[in-house]
């Protein structure tokens, strides 16, 4: 799939039970290799782990093709839905991004004051954004 030409949309939804640190840091390191990507969904894939959010982050950095993301019914800690909303700062490409049903996880709600201030910073560094 990394090196697919012509994957422009993949959509993974529900598959939290299967997803895991492994498959977060595997799906991360495609989004970063893949020249063609325009669509990721991850919707309910329970990225939870530290090692794949930081490795969604370089991919974000890396990326140029990406458009649209949702991250739509995740568990996110704060902290590291903090940390990904700083990586998708320095990505030029993305139009869309879906955050919807922001869950809370047990390291508490992600929509705390300090992630509504990165999200509000993501939308001023990030021009690219528009819905």
């Amino acid at each position: 799939i990394a090196q697919s030409e012509s994957l422009t949309s993949l959509d993974i939804i529900e598959a939290a039970d299967s997803f895991g640190e492994v498959n977060g840091c595997s799906y991360a390191k495609l989004l970063q290799l893949n020249t063609c990507l325009q669509h990721l969904g991850l919707v309910g894939c329970g990225i939870e782990h530290h090692s794949a959010v930081q490795e969604f982050c370089v991919a974000f950095q890396k990326n140029t093709t990406l458009r649209s993301l949702d991250l739509s019914d995740n568990q996110l800690p704060p902290k590291d839905f903090n940390l990904l909303l700083q990586g998708l700062c320095s990505n030029s490409t993305l139009t869309t991004l879906r955050l919807g049903e922001r869950k809370p996880s047990k390291a508490g709600h992600p929509m705390d004051e300090s992630n509504i201030a990165a999200l509000c910073h993501l939308l001023q560094e990030n021009t690219s954004v528009t819905a």
